[in-house]
């Protein structure tokens, strides 16, 4: 489907094939070591791949936890932001998953991103906000966050949740 920009974007489900791709997306925009703590696919992970001529652009994926669905990754190529790459991506998650009466957002609070580009847009709303939420994570996994520049990152988090 091409997008807004003219740009033939599909949107896939995430598989094994991808993963090597999506891996490689992840540690360039959050910090190499990360995709590594991530559970990409899997029982209980539903996930999507933005794909370009073949080439991995964008993935996304949701948990499903015991008593709510989290949104838990989200990531667009840079070449690709600001072209409804994401957008599209947010929006295929949300209607794919299994029935949920709680859906949460752990948002990743960066100086040079803006709030979740469209969250508030499909009715979600900030709960609270958190210090170090992914301190604990860097503890367990070598991984150097590009945007506090720590190992240990002590990036703080938004909190956003939609109940339906």
């Amino acid at each position: 489907m091409l997008n807004s920009f003219g740009v033939m974007i599909k949107i896939k489900r995430c598989k094994p094939k991808h993963i090597q791709d999506v891996q490689e997306l992840i540690n360039q925009n959050f910090g190499y070591g990360y995709a590594e703590l991530k559970c990409l696919i899997g029982p209980g992970v539903t996930s999507f791949v933005a794909l370009f001529k073949q080439k991995v652009v964008g993935f996304c994926s949701a948990v499903e936890k015991e008593d709510y669905t989290l949104l838990d990754m989200i990531v667009v190529h840079f070449n690709f932001r600001k072209k409804g790459v994401g957008r599209r991506l947010f929006k295929k998650r949300l209607t794919d998953l299994k029935t949920s009466t709680e859906i949460r957002i752990n948002h990743w609070i960066r100086k040079h991103y803006p709030q979740p580009f469209c969250a508030k847009d499909f009715g979600f709303t900030l709960e609270k906000t958190t210090e170090n939420k992914w301190f604990k994570i860097g503890r367990k996994q070598e991984f150097n966050c590009l945007e506090c520049l720590k190992q240990l990152c002590v990036c703080n988090c938004a909190i956003y949740k939609k109940i339906s």
